[in-house]
């Protein structure tokens, strides 16, 4: 399945969920997801596809609005186009960026970012789940994705959303290169 198609099929899912508005509500609040929001600086149209971004597949809400590993799926790529462009911008050569990318938007990077940050503070999970470096990656991925779907699959406001998270790695990456 090609990326365009898995978005459009996670946009009608979420579009299509049933579950009701009022429960959505109750999650959101009883989450505190307007904090998290307030973090990233971007309020959700849709807050479910926030919801989803924090539900781990081991949560019983899993199993009525999916877990965030579609989103995250979405994310990785859209992570990747992201610093793409940076580094074409900056002039880099595909082994710079691959150089880049390797070292920013590896699972461990992506999964101490999502600590950094407390990304794991809103994650709906199963008590006693044991959470590892992947699945802390896939929270950040998954949040990204959210962003670039709820926002109508609008690179630019993902790109807005993510520099605060990865801008510090970036410039750490550019000084360990002797770039700017």
């Amino acid at each position: 399945m090609l990326f365009d198609e898995y978005c459009v099929n996670t946009i009608n899912d979420v579009q299509n969920n049933e579950v009701e508005i009022d429960t959505v509500t109750q999650i959101y609040h009883e989450n505190e997801l307007s904090k998290f929001e307030e973090l990233l600086e971007y309020r959700f149209l849709n807050p479910l596809y926030l919801i989803r971004a924090f539900t781990h597949p081991s949560h019983e809400l899993c199993a009525t609005i999916g877990s965030n590993l579609e989103l995250a799926f979405i994310g990785d790529p859209v992570l990747d186009e992201l610093l793409l462009r940076d580094c074409e911008h900056r002039g880099f050569s595909n082994e710079q960026f691959e150089k880049c990318r390797r070292s920013i938007l590896n699972n461990e990077h992506l999964g101490i970012l999502a600590i950094r940050y407390g990304f794991d503070k809103y994650r709906l999970v199963r008590p006693g789940a044991v959470m590892c470096k992947k699945s802390n990656a896939d929270l950040f991925e998954a949040v990204i994705g959210a962003v670039y779907l709820d926002a109508g699959k609008n690179m630019q406001v993902a790109l807005e959303v993510s520099a605060k998270f990865l801008k510090p790695s970036k410039k750490e990456f550019l000084k360990s290169i002797n770039l700017k």
